[in-house]
């Protein structure tokens, strides 16, 4: 059994159809949340998480656009995303804003004998907290107590890892649309078969950028993330 595991996907349908290209013998497909902000087409994204995904969460860009509210992300993000925002808003239609909207915030599943828990941020519900690596053991303890799960898979950080904290392992396949770990290429996980591998993959870059030169943003916010796609952060 292979699963393939995405997150913040970003809008950049570029990122997203190569990477099911490259990936195209999966078993399922789970995404971890932010179809939309900060790329050109979030519509397509969404029609492909809609069809596509055997399970989906909601993320926070999801749901500041879905519930017109703050996206809780940092300040230095913080205006490009409204801006994409207000864009991505205009792309989508009354169907794809309710289908943001109805995404659950957490979900279990089980592939044979494994059992997954999956949510965006926090497994304690927190849809805005990061949680990085580095955090102590007893940190990462803390914030999966009471999880009865094999796998925790989480999103968010757009900063891929894999973390075992006793019977239990994390998650996080990075951010297959906007990766900010310094590596300008999407991120993602394959579990097969209770193993788990980190993949990075090269799209068409260049394509997503001019989808956003011409969306009409302001030239900040184009200039803005252009660069961090092309440097990874």
């Amino acid at each position: 059994m292979k699963l393939l595991i995405v997150s913040d996907i970003h809008a950049n349908y570029e990122a997203l159809k190569r990477l099911d290209s490259i990936e195209a013998g999966y078993d399922h497909m789970v995404f971890l949340g932010d179809a939309v902000d900060y790329g050109p087409k979030p519509k397509e994204c969404i029609d492909f998480i809609k069809k596509g995904a055997y399970r989906a969460v909601r993320g926070n860009h999801d749901n500041a656009l879905a519930y017109d509210t703050d996206c809780g992300c940092s300040s230095k993000y913080k205006h490009l995303s409204l801006e994409t925002r207000r864009y991505n808003r205009m792309l989508l239609d009354n169907e794809d804003i309710s289908y943001l909207a109805g995404l659950p915030l957490m979900d279990r599943f089980a592939l044979g004998d494994f059992t997954f828990f999956m949510t965006h941020a926090s497994p304690k519900g927190d849809l805005y907290r990061y949680l990085y690596p580095q955090m102590s053991d007893e940190a990462w303890g803390s914030e999966i107590d009471g999880i009865d799960a094999d796998f925790v898979l989480l999103g968010h950080i757009h900063i891929p890892f894999v973390k075992k904290i006793g019977t239990t392992t994390i998650i996080n396949p990075g951010s297959a649309g906007q990766p900010r770990d310094g590596v300008p290429r999407g991120s993602y996980a394959v579990w097969e078969n209770g193993v788990v591998i980190i993949k990075r993959f090269s799209y068409d870059m260049d394509k997503t950028i001019d989808a956003i030169e011409r969306s009409g943003m302001e030239e900040e916010v184009v200039k803005g993330l252009a660069t961090i796609l092309r440097r990874g952060a």
